[in-house]
């Protein structure tokens, strides 16, 4: 078993204990996405969209995962709400390609 797999089994771990843990969904994303694991990313980014909805660095996750799947139009409507609150626009331009 990798490192990045002991990671994903600890913060599983860790969600189960604490599923609202906003630090531990965040690390768990970040792990998906380097491994670029766009459902898992997708998934993980809308439950911690659920516990805090205005979150733009996780709106931006999902944006990305959506944008991948094919899903553009959804996924800008999710770059715009992110710029709303915050994201800077060279980010969202990078994701965008």
């Amino acid at each position: 078993m990798g490192k990045l797999d002991k990671a994903k089994e600890y913060l599983k771990r860790g969600l189960d204990l604490d599923h609202k843990n906003m630090m531990i969904l965040n690390a768990l994303i970040e792990t998906y996405f380097m491994e670029e694991d766009v459902g898992n990313i997708e998934e993980f980014s809308r439950r911690a969209l659920e516990i805090e909805p205005e979150n733009a660095r996780n709106l931006l996750f999902l944006g990305s995962a959506i944008l991948f799947k094919g899903r553009a139009s959804e996924a800008i409507e999710l770059f715009r709400k992110a710029e709303t609150l915050g994201a800077p626009e060279d980010q969202i331009a990078r994701i965008m390609g």
